[in-house]
């Protein structure tokens, strides 16, 4: 492998991007991830040959803690999917709450494709008084998840309170929907926190590229594009400076030969590179350094004029402003403002 492999790139779940780690670190080679960002990947101790270009869960999920303090949310319910990534934000959020002087009073997980445990999950919660749930899943679970609420009258209720973490591209998610007007009502409101993965300096230069790609799949190919109607998935900028990354360590690991001692591992350690998600440094541990990281906060709303269910940023955070806000988020109701939030 130390031969003929020079790195592996992903995966996007974290569930398998450490699994592969362990097996590569046998031939220091290293697995640079886009997409895996729970926060046990980052023991170097006990997954040696794992990176990552995309912000750990750590940090999204302190801020989250942090916005929840700001609108004197002081009681929530976190419920989460029962895998590397769910779990290891839970146990984030659960640490930032804790500083932040908020209470987690309800904390449940559910199994991944399983209605009657996520439905089991809900149940629980339901029971409780909490108004304000944190949600973290993928978006093949975000179904079961929302018809489980339903039941219990959960959704477009005024003074029910939702954040989600992990999941994308809501009115994707919607349009392909049994019921895309209904599923619209019940998404509406919702809050996420997220980082700015593609660079509003270069985005347009990026997504031009990306067209021509596509132009270009379909030409010489016969490759139908994957979302030629849809926006650039978000974490395509993360791969994209992964690969890039990457390249730039294994060729310096070959330039310097092997007597030398220099590996792609120890190359990317500490490298450091303008990218379309920023600049770039990778810690000793894998991890990225998020102090040049900027997060958005996301309000879904359904947009008047089309009736799609709008991702609309309504502020920032970075390291230097602290949150920036553009406008308040809209509750579900739609009520705009905090009147009917505990």
């Amino acid at each position: 492998w130390n031969t003929n492999v020079d790195f592996i790139m992903g995966a996007a779940r974290s569930a398998v991007s450490g699994v592969l780690s362990l097996a590569t670190s046998i031939y220091d080679v290293p697995v640079v991830s886009y997409g895996s960002t729970a926060a046990t990947l980052s023991d170097s101790t006990l997954y040696p040959a794992f990176q990552r270009v995309c912000p750990p869960d750590a940090v999204g999920a302190s801020l989250v803690a942090q916005l929840c303090k700001k609108l004197n949310f002081t009681r929530v319910g976190l419920l989460f999917l029962n895998d590397p990534f769910g779990s290891g934000y839970a146990i984030d959020f659960g640490i930032a709450a804790e500083r932040e002087g908020i209470e987690v009073v309800t904390s449940h997980n559910f199994i991944g494709g399983d209605p009657e445990s996520m439905r089991a999950s809900v149940d629980a919660i339901a029971l409780t008084s909490v108004r304000v749930i944190i949600v973290v899943c993928l978006q093949p679970d975000m179904r079961g998840l929302l018809d489980a609420a339903e039941v219990h009258g959960m959704l477009r209720t005024p003074g029910y309170s939702w954040f989600v973490n992990g999941f994308e591209d809501p009115e994707g998610f919607a349009a392909s929907s049994a019921d895309p007007e209904k599923t619209r009502l019940e998404l509406s409101g919702w809050l996420t926190v997220s980082p700015i993965s593609l660079q509003p300096s270069i985005a347009t230069t990026f997504v031009s590229k990306y067209q021509e790609f596509l132009a270009l799949n379909r030409t010489w190919f016969g490759i139908p594009g994957l979302q030629e109607e849809g926006s650039i998935q978000a974490f395509a900028s993360y791969c994209y400076d992964a690969i890039w990354l990457a390249v730039v360590a294994a060729s310096r690991a070959k330039a310097a030969g092997a007597g030398e001692g220099v590996t792609t591992t120890s190359g990317l350690y500490g490298s450091s590179m303008s990218g379309t998600s920023g600049t770039l440094r990778l810690r000793e541990n894998g991890d990225r350094d998020s102090s040049s990281v900027q997060y958005a906060v996301v309000n879904y709303a359904i947009d008047s004029s089309t009736g799609k269910l709008a991702a609309d940023t309504i502020g920032t955070w970075n390291i230097v402003e602290n949150f920036v806000w553009d406008r308040v988020p809209v509750w579900p109701g739609p009520v705009v403002g905090w009147d009917s939030i505990p």
